[in-house]
């Protein structure tokens, strides 16, 4: 019997939600969203789903902040425990890894030995990650990103498509990485950089 999901943000970013779910033999049942017009199946909020310990939860947002901010409000009315991790069946993650709750891991990534996921953290398809990585929690990791051995990625912070990260580096808590920027050496708290190297640009 096909699992019933819940996903929570009916956008863009639901139609790839959509189709890892359907790879994980799970059924959606229902979208929340509270402004979204264009698909079926739509409540506005949690409050108004009847039953809501029947089914699991996915957070289909790409935006890290309203991420969390969905996910902390959802905590008034279900447990933290019906979330799930969704990971694509072309992935390659290493047994010596882990992956936190509430995460998506799209299509044919790569997570090398003894890297940890932080929770509801998004890694994109074919983003590839070496060995003894840490991501923290709700980062969004863009399509095609590369990163070296030992590198650590603070929570809520964003690493554009393509980008590629040095081994060593460390990327501070809400960073943003330009798309297709090489960072070759560390970037602080709340910093936006890009470029090859990547340099700061602003304060986020």
């Amino acid at each position: 019997m096909k699992k019933k999901l819940i996903v929570f943000g009916a956008g863009e970013n639901s139609t790839v939600v959509d189709e890892l779910a359907v790879c994980l033999k799970y059924s959606i049942s229902k979208y929340i969203d509270p402004i979204a017009e264009d698909r079926i199946n739509i409540i506005e909020s949690l409050e108004r789903l009847e039953s809501p310990n029947e089914y699991v939860y996915a957070i289909s947002i790409g935006n890290n902040e309203i991420r969390e901010k969905v996910f902390i409000e959802s905590q008034k009315v279900i447990s933290s425990r019906l979330f799930v991790t969704l990971i694509h069946p072309s992935a390659v993650i290493s047994s010596s890894s882990d992956v936190g709750l509430g995460s998506l891991v799209m299509a044919n990534v790569f997570i090398g030995p003894r890297s940890n996921i932080g929770r509801f953290t998004f890694i994109n398809t074919g983003a590839q990650l070496d060995h003894h990585n840490q991501v923290g929690d709700f980062v969004h990791v863009a399509p095609g990103v590369v990163t070296g051995g030992r590198v650590s990625i603070g929570s809520r912070s964003f690493i554009g498509m393509a980008a590629t990260i040095s081994d060593h580096c460390t990327i501070g808590e809400r960073c943003s990485v330009g798309a297709m920027s090489f960072v070759s050496s560390n970037v602080s708290a709340n910093e936006r950089v890009f470029g090859i190297p990547a340099i700061s640009r602003q304060k986020n």
